[in-house]
C-alpha cells in the first residue's frame, strides 16, 4: 500500500515547481529538440571518443621520453603541440620525419631544450 500526502503538506511553490516538471516530461518532444539533442549526444561522445584514444595511447606508448616518435607523442599528448610550438618547432605531425624521428633527434636538430620540454608535456597529463 502505498501511502499519498495530503496536498496542503507540499508547500505551493514547491507544488507549481513539480506541476511544471511534470507537465514538460509528458509533452511530446519537438523534432527540433530532438535534433539538438542528438547532435548534444553526438558532440559528447565524440570527445569521449578522443579522451579515450589519447588514454590509450598514453597506456601504449608510457609517460613522454626522449625515444618516444614525435608521432606518438602527437598522438598520446595532442596539447603537446602548443609547447613545442612555444619552443620554436614546427607542426610535426605534417612533417613526413615525425613518423619516426625521436623527440630527442628533434630536440638536437631544432636545438630545443629537451628536458624543459619533457618536463612541460609531463604537466599536461
Amino acid at each position: 500500500m502505498s501511502r499519498s500526502v495530503p496536498p496542503r503538506s507540499v508547500p505551493e511553490g514547491l507544488r507549481a515547481v513539480l506541476r511544471a516538471r511534470i507537465a514538460a516530461c509528458l509533452a511530446p518532444a519537438r523534432p527540433d529538440d530532438l535534433r539538438a539533442d542528438s547532435e548534444a549526444v553526438r558532440a559528447r561522445l565524440r570527445d569521449a571518443r578522443l579522451r579515450l584514444d589519447r588514454l590509450a595511447a598514453r597506456a601504449h606508448v608510457g609517460p613522454p621520453h626522449p625515444d618516444m616518435t614525435m608521432h606518438a607523442l602527437l598522438t598520446a599528448w595532442p596539447e603537446a603541440r602548443a609547447v613545442l610550438a612555444r619552443r620554436g618547432l614546427p607542426a610535426c605531425d605534417a612533417c613526413a620525419v615525425g613518423a619516426e624521428e625521436t623527440l630527442a633527434e628533434a630536440a638536437a636538430l631544432e636545438g630545443f631544450d629537451l628536458p624543459g620540454v619533457l618536463t612541460d608535456i609531463r604537466s599536461l597529463s
